[in-house]
């Protein structure tokens, strides 16, 4: 028994000193294992400083200085082992992992390319968001019904729509649907481009683009959350072409495409601003589709009443199928 318990003991004591053992290896260095027994350190894979976890502008930085070096292109037999030869983690994060992340879609100049995507017509409305006034009871029941007969139809949507219907509560600037609280539902869909107009609008540079869409926002008195989560989202996602060309499409249009029901009935401002890109400001003739706008939109906006207690508000960014624009 005795001999047992010194066993024991010096098993800890052992045990304790391996432990100690691993960690003698000095900054910057890790401990591995060699194949033929035993541990040792080894300087880690970052060659430079580590840098903070929550710093994507550093993060992006310090990968493109990793890039010069492309260990994982050398021959395997000099690479030390032990060696990672993969890019660190944050490097499978945000727009290094899409190569589409800066465009709406699969991307093909001047447009989508509509044969990845299913159902028909000609426009692909990207990331409509329907956002919510409530300064009446605070707490109120909604339903929002989607009429996708004329042609329209969904490519994602959140929440998932039930019965082409969410059904909730809204509280003061927000929805909850299954106890889930949400600033804005938000869908994709593919529309109809026979229901839209095409005459009239306003063309501008890349630069001036969001702005401009930004301040027809804040004429129609949308919030200034939903204006805040337009810029943020459209100052990445439209490519970098010279100049574009805008056709906005209120409710007339949009309730052809894609008619919405709405218990209990409360006003609902919808617009959504289709872009055609150019990569040269020149004018083009008339018979080319679409042709440049030639008539202000602002008799195409909806009468803008006296705020209601309740009511629903949409913006939405388009892009056409890329084998339409002639």
């Amino acid at each position: 028994m005795r001999a047992l318990i010194a066993m024991f003991v010096f098993t800890l004591v052992s045990s304790g000193a391996w432990a100690s053992a691993m960690m003698t290896c000095p900054q910057g260095q890790a401990r591995l294992s060699h194949p033929q027994g035993g541990l040792y350190c080894a300087p880690l894979y970052q060659a430079y400083p580590q840098v903070p976890a929550d710093c994507f502008v550093c993060h992006q930085s310090y990968y493109q200085r990793q890039m010069q070096t492309m260990p994982w292109m050398m021959p395997q037999t000099q690479l030390p082992w032990g060696h990672n030869p993969y890019s660190p983690w944050w490097a499978q994060q945000g727009r290094m992992t899409y190569p589409n992340f800066n465009y709406p879609g699969m991307w093909q100049y001047p447009g989508v390319q509509a044969h990845h995507y299913p159902g028909q017509g000609g426009v692909f409305a990207a990331k409509p968001n329907v956002y919510v006034k409530n300064s009446g009871v605070k707490l109120a029941s909604f339903r929002m019904t989607f009429d996708t007969s004329n042609g329209a139809s969904f490519l994602a949507t959140t929440p998932w729509l039930k019965d082409a219907s969410w059904e909730g509560l809204v509280t003061t600037d927000a929805f909850r649907v299954e106890n889930v609280r949400y600033d804005y539902l938000f869908y994709d869909a593919r529309l109809p481009h026979t229901a839209m107009q095409f005459r009239a609008g306003w063309c501008v540079d890349r630069e001036r683009l969001v702005e401009g869409m930004v301040q027809e926002l804040r004429e129609l008195r949308f919030s200034a959350l939903a204006m805040q989560d337009f810029r943020e989202h459209w100052d990445e996602k439209i490519p970098q072409e010279p100049v574009y060309c805008v056709y906005p499409q209120f409710n007339a249009q949009l309730d052809a495409a894609l008619p919405v029901k709405i218990t209990p009935e409360a006003p609902f401002l919808r617009v959504v601003f289709i872009l055609v890109p150019h990569r040269q400001q020149v004018r083009l003739p008339a018979s080319v589709f679409p042709e440049l706008p030639r008539h202000s939109h602002l008799p195409l906006r909806p009468v803008n009443t006296e705020a209601s207690p309740l009511e629903y508000m949409e913006w939405g960014v388009a892009f056409m199928d890329h084998t339409l624009i002639k």
